[in-house]
Parts: C-alpha cells; sequence; structure tokens
C-alpha cells in the first residue's frame, strides 16, 4: 500500500504539472505582470520581481483551509499591501483577477487603488454594499456594475478586465456585466499602488469605512484583457493540494474496484 501511495503522489504531482502548464499555454497571449499566491509572504510568482510590501495584513486560511495562505485586511485604516507603480503605470488593456472573500460590509470596500500626487483617484475598484455595486473610477471619472454575490461572506472568483473602454466584471468565471469607461493608460505614481485602502493622498488619507474588509488570494495582473475562456479557466484552478488528495482519491477507489472485480478482495 506504501509504494501505491507514493505512486499516487508521484502521478498527482505530475498531472499537477501538465494541468498549471496547460494553463499557462491558455494564457500566453497575455502577459502576467503580478501574481501574489500569499504562501505566507507577498513573494511575486510571476517571475517578474514584483514583490509587494505588507503593512498590517494577517496570512490566513486560503479557500481550501491552508494556512497561512491567503491575505486577511481589516477596515481599520491602517491594513493594506502594495506593490511597484510600475506594474499598472501606463496600462491600457488589463485584467486583474482574484479570489475573495469580503466578510466587512463597510459604506465602501474600496480594493484596488491607484495614486497620482494630483489626483489621489486616479485609479480605483471598490465594492459599495449601500447599493449593491461595484464601482471603479479611471482617470477620476467613475462607473459601476451591479452585483451582490460578494455579500454572502465566502469565497468567490473576481475579475475586471478592460479592453478598449470596455471594462467588464466576471464572478466565479461567469461574465456578470461591462460598462463604458475611459480608454486612458492608467496613471499611477511612485508609492501609489495599494490594495485594501482608498488612498485620499499619495499613499495615505486612510478612513475607517473606506477600506476592504476581507481576505483575499490568488491576486493576479495582466497586461491585456483575458477572454472569458480564459477567466473561467483561473476561477476553476484547484489548490495543488487539494488537486492531489482528490486525484489520488480516484486512483484509489478505482484500484480497489478493480482488485474487487479480480476476486483478489472478497466482497
Amino acid at each position: 500500500m506504501f509504494g501505491l501511495m507514493s505512486l499516487v503522489a508521484k502521478l498527482s504531482r505530475s498531472v499537477w504539472i501538465v494541468f498549471a502548464v496547460t494553463i499557462a499555454s491558455s494564457l500566453s497571449a497575455q502577459t502576467l505582470l503580478l501574481h501574489f499566491d500569499f504562501s505566507g509572504n507577498l513573494n511575486d510568482s510571476s517571475g517578474n520581481g514584483n514583490n509587494g510590501t505588507n503593512n498590517g495584513g494577517a496570512f490566513v486560511n486560503d479557500r481550501f483551509g491552508n494556512p497561512s495562505s491567503a491575505i486577511e485586511l481589516e477596515d481599520n485604516a491602517t491594513d493594506y499591501f502594495s506593490a511597484s507603480s510600475s506594474v499598472v503605470n501606463g496600462l491600457t488593456d488589463f485584467t486583474f483577477a482574484f479570489f475573495a472573500d469580503m466578510n466587512e460590509l463597510n459604506s465602501n470596500n474600496n480594493l484596488i487603488s491607484g495614486a497620482t500626487s494630483l489626483n489621489a483617484n486616479s485609479f480605483l475598484i471598490g465594492y459599495a454594499p449601500s447599493s449593491n455595486r461595484w464601482e471603479i473610477q479611471i482617470g477620476g471619472v467613475s462607473n459601476s456594475i451591479s452585483d451582490s454575490t460578494l455579500e454572502d461572506n465566502a469565497w468567490h472568483h473576481v475579475a475586471f478586465t478592460r479592453s478598449g473602454s470596455t471594462l467588464a466584471l466576471y464572478i466565479d468565471g461567469i461574465f456578470v456585466n461591462s460598462t463604458s469607461v475611459s480608454s486612458t493608460a492608467l496613471a499611477v505614481d511612485t508609492g501609489g499602488f495599494l490594495v485594501g485602502q482608498d488612498q485620499d493622498t499619495l499613499g495615505g488619507g486612510f478612513q475607517v469605512n473606506q477600506g476592504w474588509g476581507g481576505s483575499i488570494d490568488d491576486f493576479r495582473i495582466y497586461n491585456g484583457a483575458l477572454s472569458a475562456g480564459q477567466i473561467g479557466t483561473l476561477a476553476a484552478v484547484p489548490e495543488p493540494s487539494h488537486f492531489a488528495t482528490l486525484l489520488g482519491g480516484l486512483i484509489l477507489a478505482g484500484v480497489v474496484f478493480l482488485r474487487r472485480r479480480s476476486g483478489r478482495i472478497s466482497g
């Protein structure tokens, strides 16, 4: 049995690698600029070296229960994490994709904030519970898309794409709606790209009831708008350990079934 379990582990890892390579191949038309998987740190898994800085966030269980594999931010005017402004400054078409569990309903659950010295809300994505809608600001111009899915205090995959002047929202890999936005390139100054707070000044001016309250995992930024199919693939990505457990269980069940069929195990 030990030999069988070892084989299952090796096979699970091999199949997972093939699965991951397939995902990477399907997203090759767009460039992955940044990827935080929150494995106890804010290291950039994209290979681009865009490591982030944690400011008060706590590493917590992810959606599969794995410890220190997601980050939790509280709406306290202090919790956020940041990354280099060069990741987003100048972006035209883009994709922001992540898993989120919103467990606090503030007046404005602002999530992604990009600021310049002249415009603190140059780029902003947040959720307004009072109106059950996501609010987006680009170049200081506000737009919104209605959806209240995240108010159930559970994990969901969220993705925003912009292609030209069309911004689309996807929840759990499913297209929700789109709206017309400014097609101007994102403008973010040094120190002005934050996740978890709304900036009233460049790099600061935070207020209670304006920050994100909840957990985030698998945070990705792409240069380019992913297709609906590509976003569906991201939303369905399993955790490697969860995937291995599932595959291992199926293999063992199959072995037992075959042995029973051959009479090696009595009924």
